[in-house]
């Protein structure tokens, strides 16, 4: 009984520092974010100043938010970016659905050699095609298109769906 009881303080332990490790590691990735937030609400001088210190009154300041809206045409950017990442998305989960479900209920001749294929685009970095594949837009007329990324993106993602 009292080995028993042991083994579950073990495991309670064990867990206990499992997931103050994790804790840890959350707080050291995190910290940068933090710090970037908090510093784009303060003034230049303050971020040189006092870089850790939270926005006081006499270091607030909203000027960093205020260029990125004037001068960069954020609003553009941002959605350029979501209808780039929620089509690729919606495209790389349909297509990769279809090929997995085709992969894995139908036996046909040369089925367990495509699956190698496919799973062949995880272990090849696409930066090795990147000079192909920028040839390959400039001759579809794709550079500089919301179309052509959207393609790059469904052509880096597949492999891993």
């Amino acid at each position: 009984m009292t080995h028993r009881r042991l083994d579950r303080s073990g495991l309670y332990l064990q867990k206990i520092a499992v997931h103050a490790a994790l804790l840890i590691y959350t707080i050291i990735a995190l910290f940068p974010v933090v710090l970037v937030v908090i510093n784009s609400l303060k003034s230049r001088r303050a971020i040189f100043s006092s870089p850790y210190s939270l926005p006081s009154e006499e270091t607030f300041d909203l000027v960093g938010y205020e260029t990125v809206m004037d001068r960069a045409n954020f609003g553009n950017y941002f959605i350029n970016s979501v209808i780039v990442t929620v089509g690729a998305l919606a495209l790389i989960l349909l297509i990769g659905t279809m090929a997995a479900h085709a992969l894995a209920e139908y036996q046909f001749p040369g089925n367990g050699i495509l699956g190698l294929y496919l799973s062949l685009g995880i272990m090849i970095p696409i930066r090795l095609g990147t000079v192909s594949l920028l040839r390959m837009m400039v001759s579809l007329n794709l550079t500089d298109t919301l179309i052509g990324l959207i393609l790059v993106y469904i052509a880096q993602g597949l492999p891993l769906a």
